[in-house]
């Protein structure tokens, strides 16, 4: 009796139950969202080919922040994902600061750019229903009246549902995320149609514009990802569930027709024709989700990378009558930081 007495303690730790995080907020619920995204990038190397002579020198720092925050209001709720979502972007805006010193020919310039952007989606209400038959989501303002090209880029997940395992977990437990799936979790809501606020001097490929060319880079994304349910943790009185992430990813794009948009809207007169930009981008790094299990939602993510950004510009410039054919590729690297909080 007094050997069963002692390893008792053991043998009920053996029986702890299994943990079951799933996506169930209860029908009405509302949630108050924001994201917070800042990105450092610097030019490692940069290449043109086509130009007679020796190419420039150029020296190029980037900073870029995004912040948004949504009211989420789960409307319906079936099969483990809202059945109708009314969405309200309650703030929307970025801010690009670019440093660049060139040297060519003998001569030296610099120059800096601070370039803030924002988005007529910003007070703006959207309804996301589930079409079974489709196997996707309707967009549609509420009221109607914003052009409808808005919604095109719009995605429903702002909730890191891809980071759940599909069965219940004891600590520790692993399991892989797919990595298509992780466009959700880098770019939670989508494409936000952020465009600057002064558009002149702007790089449609780096600069506000420029996060409409990263939004088409989170699809497709393809290398590992995986999960590990790492235990309880009590946060301010409550107890969250812990999932922790790694993941070696990357994409690529051909981003030519989007950029020739941007260079189009942006108003200048450019001696340039862009015949072709491709885009490849990395990414290595970890996260943290808490997830309230009660709830049956996420209580914030949190995520540190490091980033690698290529681009191939293919162009054609008229030389004084003179046709030439140029190809520049830009090797960048840096680092990301992304918060998420919901209440």
């Amino acid at each position: 009796a007094l050997g069963l007495s002692l390893a008792l303690p053991f043998l009920l730790a053996g029986n702890v139950p299994a943990t079951r995080l799933v996506f169930a907020p209860a029908a009405g619920t509302s949630l108050t969202k924001s994201f917070e995204s800042k990105s450092t990038l610097t030019l490692d190397d940069m290449q043109m080919s086509g130009l007679p002579g020796a190419a420039p020198e150029i020296e190029m720092d980037m900073k870029i922040d995004q912040t948004w925050s949504v009211i989420d209001d789960y409307t319906k709720l079936a099969d483990g994902r809202p059945s109708m979502l009314v969405r309200t972007f309650d703030a929307i805006g970025s801010k690009v600061d670019m440093s660049m010193s060139m040297e060519f020919m003998g001569q030296a310039q610099e120059n800096s750019t601070n370039v803030e952007g924002k988005s007529e989606l910003e007070g703006k209400k959207v309804v996301f229903t589930w079409d079974k038959e489709k196997s996707e989501y309707t967009k549609a303002f509420d009221p109607t009246g914003p052009e409808e090209k808005l919604l095109d880029g719009l995605t429903e997940d702002a909730d890191f549902r891809a980071l759940l395992p599909n069965k219940e977990v004891d600590e520790n437990d692993e399991w892989s995320v797919d990595p298509k799936e992780l466009s959700a979790v880098f770019n939670p809501c989508g494409n936000l149609s952020i465009v600057p606020e002064e558009k002149e001097g702007e790089d449609p490929l780096m600069g506000s514009n420029g996060l409409d060319s990263m939004s088409e880079l989170m699809t497709g994304i393809e290398g590992e990802a995986k999960a590990r349910f790492a235990g309880m943790r009590e946060v301010e009185g409550q107890s969250y569930a812990v999932i922790a992430l790694e993941f070696k990813v990357k994409s690529q794009a051909d981003l030519t027709e989007k950029v020739k948009e941007q260079m189009e809207s942006s108003g200048q007169e450019l001696p340039v024709t862009l015949e072709k930009v491709d885009m490849e981008w990395s990414s290595a790094g970890k996260g943290e989700l808490l997830w309230n299990v009660k709830d049956g939602h996420f209580v914030s993510f949190e995520m540190d990378a490091e980033t690698t950004l290529k681009s191939v510009e293919e162009m054609s410039i008229d030389a004084g009558g003179r046709q030439m054919s140029l190809t520049q590729t830009r090797n960048m690297s840096g680092s990301t930081a992304f918060v998420a909080k919901a209440k």
